[in-house]
């Protein structure tokens, strides 16, 4: 079995200014690894072969591309993963995604089922605070136990403990009447989520991760190593001047922070706003 296979999920057949510089990127630094464009089935890739000749592309059926619930529902489908199968861990790189050094295969050795950049909110003090692991746009995951996750029958919620949070409040009759649905007509499985996903997929990995215990997540200083997307400012200096592995979003959160070391790699980084206007 491969190790890992850089799967580039893109739904238009145009390019931003950022859109070109994190392309350009991950094949320049990540381009010992096979890389895959995945994309709606028929989109014109003219402009993504202009910058780079070699790349390779996997058509994936257009409806999954077509709306941000589509595509957070292909990112917890089967059948994506059972496409890439043949590798042990794919890395999820949209075209916000920023690489710094090749250590893909550094990453993949410390065994996690899924990494991306730690969320983050404010605590009381109005400092930032990391609450969890983590976004999906530049992110590493375990195909096999991916599928593990997505083939099992384990519940999404406990029935038990819902039901018995009602029959604590003296609420019999609504606690029997969900122990009943949530084990019958609800499902309340992880297969059953797979169909009516609605939500956005790395909360779905991130609270597998809290349920089973089998599921390694990483911590959140750990995912902090590997990717930055909020607050990259405060975090960067958390890190003590040192890069992550990646970041995400770095042309929307605190651009000016990252400007250095993005242009140290080669690129212009243009006036946020001014690209902002004349380039979508």
């Amino acid at each position: 079995m491969s190790k890992v296979v850089i799967l580039i999920f893109h739904h238009s057949a145009h390019l931003k200014w950022f859109e070109r510089i994190s392309l350009l990127q991950c094949f320049n630094v990540l381009g010992d690894h096979p890389i895959r464009l995945v994309c709606p089935e028929g989109t014109n890739v003219d402009e993504f072969r202009k910058l780079v000749p070699e790349i390779e592309v996997d058509p994936v059926p257009a409806h999954w591309m077509n709306s941000i619930r589509e595509y957070n529902r292909m990112k917890v489908s089967p059948s994506l993963y059972n496409r890439y199968r043949d590798y042990e861990y794919m890395l999820t790189y949209e075209l916000d995604a920023f690489v710094f050094r090749d250590e893909l295969a550094q990453w993949c050795e410390q065994g996690y089922d899924y990494i991306g950049a730690p969320w983050v909110t404010r605590d009381e003090d109005g400092e930032p605070e990391l609450t969890g692991v983590g976004n999906s746009g530049f992110s590493l995951r375990n195909i096999q136990s991916a599928l593990k996750v997505m083939n099992s029958f384990g519940w999404v919620k406990s029935p038990w403990g819902s039901a018995k949070r009602s029959w604590a409040r003296g609420q019999k009759l609504q606690a029997l009447g969900k122990l009943l649905a949530m084990t019958t007509i609800y499902n309340n499985t992880h297969r059953w989520l797979m169909r009516f996903f609605i939500d956005h997929e790395d909360g779905f990995w991130s609270s597998v991760g809290h349920r089973r215990p089998s599921f390694k997540l990483a911590s959140n200083q750990k995912a902090l190593a590997f990717s930055i997307e909020k607050e990259p400012a405060w975090f960067l200096e958390q890190l003590g001047g040192n890069l992550p592995f990646g970041c995400h979003a770095w042309q929307k959160y605190q651009p000016d922070a990252w400007r250095r070391h993005i242009e140290a790699c080669g690129y212009d980084f243009p006036d946020a706003k001014g690209a902002g206007v004349s380039d979508g």
